[in-house]
């Protein structure tokens, strides 16, 4: 069982766009027996809460759009795996519009400040809309 609250905020001063965001997400998962639960520090339930507090700054130059994204990261439910509470996610990223219909983007993201925990991430995508 997941539950989640998020407020967004937008704010557009062409060809400067500034995105903000925070949430609280909490999640439960439960069940009888796994494999893992007789090994530490895992167990049969498990509990995750993350806040999140973030935004991204961009600037479109006609098709072209690179953007920064900045989120703060906090767990409220105790680490099992000897990970920090605390990251910061850094990122840097480039969309593209070939169309109305045609949209491509990459990002590249790291987290920082997490203790035992090192995360380098690359994503693309590619959205077309019929």
């Amino acid at each position: 069982m997941t539950g989640a609250g998020n407020l967004n905020g937008y704010a557009d001063a062409s060809p400067l766009k500034l995105t903000g965001y925070t949430g609280y997400s909490y999640t439960w998962e439960g069940s009888n027996n796994s494999v893992l639960s007789s090994i530490p520090p895992f167990s049969n339930n498990l509990r995750f809460g993350l806040f999140r507090l973030g935004g991204e700054a961009s600037c479109k130059f006609d098709e072209i759009e690179p953007y920064v994204p900045l989120t703060f990261e906090y767990q409220t439910t105790k680490p099992e795996d000897s990970t920090g509470r605390l990251a910061l996610i850094v990122g840097a990223g480039l969309r593209y519009q070939w169309s109305d219909q045609l949209k491509a983007s990459i990002l590249g993201t790291a987290t920082e400040f997490q203790t035992h925990w090192r995360e380098l991430k690359v994503e693309a995508s590619l959205r077309w809309t019929f």
